[in-house]
């Protein structure tokens, strides 16, 4: 099964860590089966978790910061301007200190 959502969803991750400062953080990809995709984020100060599903194309990103967990995004992901607009949303929520 060709899992087109999915690797662009890990594609755009990878590009938007290295363009932005969340190239310090650390991801781990996996799959649990042919149509998730998980990856987990970790920077110094917060935790975020990118689940992709194939069918329909949705897309849940839930940032951790100490006792917090916010949702950023949860729901069907129709085109790659919004996949790149809930990514960005993340790399602009790692980046920014929790203590300013």
């Amino acid at each position: 099964m060709d899992a087109a959502f999915l690797s662009r969803v890990e594609r755009r991750w990878s590009s938007l860590c290295r363009a932005s400062g969340t190239a310090q953080a650390r991801n781990v990809t996996s799959r649990p089966s042919n149509s998730e995709l998980l990856i987990d984020v970790e920077t110094r100060e917060a935790k975020a978790t990118v689940a992709a599903r194939e069918t329909p194309p949705s897309l849940r990103i839930v940032v951790h910061r100490f006792k917090d967990e916010r949702v950023l995004c949860d729901g069907i992901c129709p085109t790659d301007l919004e996949l790149d607009r809930r990514l960005g949303l993340l790399c602009t929520d790692l980046s920014a200190s929790p203590f300013s």
